[in-house]
């Protein structure tokens, strides 16, 4: 039975008590707290922990930084794009380099044809 049927048949996940102040996970999706110790959401099922691509350390998806390295634990959108876009630069250099030896070879043959017509 997945959460979506329970919430149908008007079933309500109880999860912790907010009120009593128990330790738990609390979902990045639904924000729904979980008992500790679950790799994944009661609700809905998306995982709970992320580890450290640094050091290897286990730690909860809500985290933006790693426990133990203090390290980021997901790259950021404009990290992603200054990436993309320096492979941009680099693919864009090597195609003017490409386009500027063809046209070379095109003038020394051009070259190597106006010589001989002349002769």
């Amino acid at each position: 039975m997945t959460a979506n049927e329970d919430l149908s048949k008007g079933e309500v996940t109880v999860g912790i008590d907010r009120t009593k102040n128990q330790p738990g996970v609390l979902c990045p999706r639904c924000d729904h707290l979980n008992y500790l110790g679950q790799d994944g959401c009661e609700r809905c099922g998306t995982d709970l922990y992320i580890k450290c691509r640094h050091c290897g350390h286990r730690n909860m998806r809500v985290y933006t930084r790693c426990q133990k390295c203090r390290k980021r634990l997901q790259r950021g959108i404009f990290s992603r794009r200054h990436h993309h876009r320096r492979s941009f630069l680099r693919r864009a250099g090597w195609q003017f380099f490409q386009i500027l030896l063809v046209l070379l070879g095109i003038a020394a043959v051009l070259g190597l044809l106006y010589l001989l017509y002349r002769m």
